[in-house]
């Protein structure tokens, strides 16, 4: 809240560096459950980016981001995938298809779709997010980690017992790669 007031100060309210700040203000909402909180803070943020860049812009997909994920969390689901489409639709636009935000759009998708039950759709998505982000950030990285662990969670409830064990090994070589390295 001080950086917002700082930045508001600074640049104005209407800066899209406010929405910025706003955005993150919006996921330690997310992340403390004051989902209601947040929606006016989302929709500031979509505000001031849409004034202010345009609603193509990638800052636009951050806030649409913010606000699926609103959904999402208090289970509006139908709202929840047109905010992530929309999101995704900017972002593949104008990061392309291989950006690693594009690939957390991806992911989201598909922790959506797994919620949903539409395994298959979910898998989709989930290989999607793990192709990119094994190329991005190396084979060995957290959000590879993370995002194998819900893949082969997919491929289990798709009765794929055999490749969700390999992911599975996979995960437990990079488990032992980290804590080799000291890392948690």
């Amino acid at each position: 809240m001080r950086a917002l007031s700082i930045r508001e100060n600074t640049s104005g309210e209407d800066h899209p560096h406010v929405a910025i700040i706003v955005n993150n203000l919006v996921e330690i909402y997310h992340a403390e459950g004051r989902y209601r909180e947040a929606e006016p803070l989302i929709a500031r943020s979509l505000k001031i980016h849409e004034q202010s860049l345009g609603p193509e812009h990638p800052y636009m997909a951050y806030s649409l981001s913010n606000l699926a994920e609103n959904c999402f969390l208090q289970g509006d689901y139908i709202q929840a995938e047109s905010h992530y489409k929309k999101a995704l639709a900017i972002r593949e636009q104008n990061l392309g298809e291989d950006h690693p935000r594009t690939a957390s759009t991806y992911y989201d998708l598909a922790r959506l779709y797994s919620a949903l039950e539409q395994y298959e759709e979910a898998e989709s998505f989930y290989c999607k997010a793990l192709s990119i982000r094994e190329r991005t950030f190396g084979l060995d990285h957290p959000a590879v980690a993370s995002t194998l662990v819900q893949y082969a969670t997919i491929l289990r409830k798709l009765k794929r017992e055999s490749e969700a064990g390999e992911l599975e090994a996979r995960i437990q070589a990079i488990r032992a790669r980290q804590i080799a390295l000291g890392s948690p």
